[in-house]
């Protein structure tokens, strides 16, 4: 009866040892992750990159600013609001590439205020990230007939999926949100040169992890950025959409 107990037991015992041995080993490490912070900068700057990085919103920016002055996309004119709509294909090779098909619409709101948005469809692709996603923005542009810069004040949102190509290759599907009033374009370069956005991001990952993150960008001028997000400091180059760890 003893020798009966005991091999019971010992059955359960194994049992029990071989039921946990086949759970850790059905356990992926990478469903356990959500997005890190440095992901999470990463996909913030690159939707901020300009013309010779990722076409994200700093070049944006620079084309309302251009427009506004009788640029690339020619002058809204003088007729107050009428607006003008064009779609346009914009692409680059290389390093950093990115393919993009864009709608404009832009027109004066008044003697003092530009009205500039779009929307856009296409994929990037930088040595960190690559992307397949959607845009869509609405910008007023304010100091048409004073100071030495434009004030712009608008909402800029995107959505698509990501994939790193660092640390994790992380893959995750976002949208991200970009919000700011009176930012300063220069007019004479059309950059850039001061203000704060707060930004914020959602989604989950491949593996069904949700994350959420909020953050502010500062922008200092000459194309750089400051990026604070989860108690993380980053420097952003805006030429390339980049973000470095402080």
């Amino acid at each position: 009866m003893k020798n009966l107990i005991l091999l019971v037991s010992l059955l359960a015992a194994l049992a029990l040892v071989s039921g946990c041995k086949n759970d850790d080993s059905s356990t992926n490490p990478e469903d356990t992750v959500s997005l890190t912070v440095d992901d999470a900068a990463d996909a913030f700057a690159s939707a901020l990159g300009g013309s010779a990085g990722t076409g994200g919103l700093t070049a944006q920016l620079e084309e309302a600013a251009a427009i506004a002055g009788g640029g690339s996309l020619g002058k809204a004119g003088q007729a107050y609001g009428i607006l003008f709509d064009t779609t346009i294909t914009r692409q680059r090779v290389g390093t950093y590439s990115y393919s993009y098909t864009f709608h404009y619409s832009f027109g004066i709101a008044n003697a003092n205020q530009f009205d500039f948005s779009y929307t856009m469809k296409g994929t990037y692709e930088t040595p960190r990230m690559t992307s397949s996603d959607s845009a869509a923005a609405t910008l007023q542009v304010s100091n048409l007939l004073t100071g030495q810069a434009y004030s712009v004040t608008g909402i800029y949102n995107r959505y698509g999926t990501q994939v790193s190509k660092v640390r994790n290759w992380a893959r995750f599907s976002s949208t991200i949100t970009f919000s700011f009033t009176a930012l300063e374009v220069d007019k004479a370069t059309k950059r850039i040169s001061g203000g704060t956005a707060t930004l914020s991001m959602s989604g989950q990952t491949e593996a069904g992890r949700i994350f959420a993150y909020t953050a502010t960008v500062t922008f200092l001028g000459n194309q750089q950025a400051t990026l604070i997000i989860g108690g993380k400091t980053y420097a952003v180059n805006l030429v390339l959409g980049e973000a470095t760890a402080a």
